[in-house]
């Protein structure tokens, strides 16, 4: 019936098929084993033109590249404000607090701020997939300068200077006495309401001293950049 004859066309078309491969196959064998060096000269090169397809290859790790559909609506109009106002900078912020456990009152010693230059200079020495190091990333505040708003500034972020300047008798009374002063040496304001927790200056029988609870140092990167 035609069901039979539909199944046996199928059947011998297969067979015809496969029949046609294994021939082609066996030809491509019989040449390689006659001409072994040909072979593997060709299948070397082959290798080598698939392979430079990797080289057209670019690493993306921006997030709102990967998961953000293009064609979204907050995709598209991120890609307006970009267009138009440029990439936000983006600040890290670098908190450091007394311990609940603590028994100390005042967060200027010299505990914190070995700490802190510590953490400090392990990211200034960052760098990322590609090689870009934390000065190529950061938002400049003038040749060479990385914009950084850090307690830090009272040394010039420089933990040479810091070991210098307190490497008296009394660290902890030296730095103290330091956060008294309303202004960085490089004239800028201390932000003492957005820098420090609980900061108060209290007179104590070796003069004015600061205290706080904590404070946050802020890092400040472009808003776009490669690598991770």
């Amino acid at each position: 019936d035609a069901t039979m004859l539909c199944l046996d066309n199928w059947v011998s078309f297969v067979s015809n098929v496969e029949a046609g491969i294994a021939h082609a196959v066996g030809s491509v064998m019989r040449k390689c084993s006659q001409n072994p060096r040909k072979a593997i000269a060709t299948y070397f090169l082959v290798c080598f033109i698939l392979a430079t397809g990797f080289l057209q290859i670019e690493e993306e790790t921006e997030g709102t590249e990967l998961w953000v559909d293009v064609n979204s609506i907050p995709r598209q109009q991120l890609d307006v404000v970009a267009s138009n106002f440029g990439i936000e900078n983006r600040p890290f912020s670098l908190v450091v607090s007394l311990q609940d456990d603590s028994s100390g009152e005042n967060i200027f010693v010299d505990q914190a701020f070995s700490e802190l230059f510590d953490l400090h200079d392990a990211i200034l020495s960052l760098q990322t997939s590609n090689g870009n190091g934390f000065e190529d990333l950061c938002v400049s505040a003038g040749p060479g300068v990385c914009l950084i708003d850090s307690p830090t500034a009272f040394w010039a972020g420089n933990s040479t200077l810091y070991e210098i300047d307190t490497a008296g008798p009394n660290p902890d009374d030296l730095i103290a006495s330091t956060f008294v002063s309303p202004t960085y040496p490089n004239g800028f304001d201390v932000e003492t309401d957005i820098t420090f927790s609980n900061f108060e200056l209290q007179n104590t029988v070796n003069g004015t001293r600061a205290f706080a609870i904590g404070f946050v140092a802020r890092y400040f990167l472009v808003g776009e950049f490669g690598g991770s």
